[in-house]
């Protein structure tokens, strides 16, 4: 499929790839667009997470996709993140809910994990863009970082190489591994 075509061009050209797995959102009515929903038992959390991430040789990590009501099940999150530990990997906790336990269950588990800070284009246009991107780089300076999630959208690719041009000197762009790394050996926390 696209994603194994894609996995394979990112190893190539040693670039690291993440998981984006399907979680039950809110009002979804569970096993429709997901993976892992919330009544799931633990070793099929397991199991499922584990084919997903064994389809993909070379991921580096993993983030939910959608998830809103998974990600705030604390059971559903631990299955999920003792399978990440167990491979070693990382996790980005998406954020689709403000009630979230992903991050603070990665923490828990010893799972190095950050938090996306904005999606960034949410919105499809390029003004929202720009806006979310001052935004996270306001809470970088803060914090030391910060991890936006975008898609592969026409306008956004089109965004993108302008971005790079125009972000000022300070900002530093890169990969979610790299940047697990600085957040480590800084100190810092989110």
């Amino acid at each position: 499929g696209e994603s194994s075509r894609t996995s394979q061009i990112a190893l190539e050209k040693d670039i690291p790839f993440m998981l984006h797995l399907p979680m039950e959102a809110i009002g979804d009515g569970g096993r429709k667009h997901s993976l892992v929903w919330v009544g799931m038992p633990e070793e099929s959390i397991r199991q499922a997470v584990r084919n997903a991430l064994w389809s993909l040789p070379g991921v580096s990590g993993l983030n939910n996709h959608r998830g809103s009501r998974a990600s705030e099940d604390r059971r559903v999150m631990e299955a999920v993140l003792r399978e990440t530990a167990a491979e070693g990997l990382f996790f980005v906790d998406s954020r689709t809910s403000g009630d979230s336990v992903g991050y603070s269950v990665a923490v828990e588990t010893g799972v190095p994990a950050t938090l996306n800070r904005s999606f960034m284009d949410h919105e499809d246009n390029e003004s929202f863009m720009w806006s979310q991107f001052s935004k996270a780089v306001g809470i970088a300076r803060k914090i030391g970082g910060a991890v936006v999630i975008c898609h592969a959208r026409p306008r956004t690719l089109k965004f993108l190489p302008r971005l790079y041009e125009k972000a000022s000197e300070d900002v530093q762009f890169v990969t979610v591994p790299e940047y697990l790394e600085q957040k480590r050996t800084g100190g810092w926390e989110e």
